[in-house]
């Protein structure tokens, strides 16, 4: 019996291998593997895709974009974060900077910080990509 399933074995190897011998070059010129596809010309006619965050950070430097940000930008300010920067955060968007020291939930020490750093707060336009991070983007250290 062993003879006899050494001889199967062998023969499906030998019938395996000169069937198969060239299916990988058969195969590829009929998937068109190695030859650049019509979605990827596509894609390099269209130019190079932008990141509208990247773009978005070049333009505001070191200040916050009190429309577009997330409550950890906050924790470059003392006395801003958490609970401050939750109501910030919670009532945008906003069309002036000052709109922020008329918040309700603001304590009047907290209006005093946010009045001290007016200088470090600016506004963009409402970016869609960014709200679902605004609460809890995350990240923690």
């Amino acid at each position: 019996m062993k003879p006899l399933v050494r001889l199967f074995a062998l023969a499906t190897m030998i019938l395996t291998l000169s069937l198969g011998w060239g299916l990988p070059t058969w195969a590829s010129a009929m998937t068109g593997v190695g030859a650049p596809s019509v979605r990827l010309m596509a894609e390099a006619e269209r130019g190079p895709v932008r990141n509208v965050v990247e773009d978005l950070l070049g333009k505001l430097g070191q200040r916050i974009d009190l429309n577009n940000t997330n409550i950890s930008a906050f924790r470059k300010i003392p006395g801003l974060y958490p609970t401050a920067a939750r109501v910030i955060v919670q009532n945008a968007p906003y069309e002036k900077v000052e709109d922020i020291l008329n918040l309700p939930g603001l304590t009047e020490a907290q209006k005093e910080r946010v009045r001290e750093n007016l200088d470090k707060f600016t506004l963009g336009p409402i970016n869609e990509s960014l709200e679902r991070d605004r609460i809890n983007n995350g990240i923690y250290r």
